[in-house]
């Protein structure tokens, strides 16, 4: 199974930069490349908008049900 870090796709993981674009970029291209696992490392991701898991794509993070992400409106 193939595996990558969002970091791969441009996310920064500072909880200040908007990081919702690399993730979902992430998140699509291992769908279309038939899917994955998409790892988040242990920091802190900004979002401002959905992130939109696609069938066959698995997130994974620091612990079972604890994906790091945090929105901000």
């Amino acid at each position: 199974m193939k595996y990558f870090t969002v970091e791969q796709f441009g996310a920064v993981g500072n909880g200040e930069q908007d990081d919702t674009e690399a993730i979902n970029v992430a998140l699509q291209t291992i769908a279309e490349l038939g899917g994955g696992i998409v790892y988040f490392t242990n920091k802190r991701y900004k979002t401002t908008n959905s992130i939109i898991i696609p069938q066959g794509v698995t997130i994974c993070g620091l612990s079972a049900g604890a994906i790091p992400i945090k929105e901000h409106t």
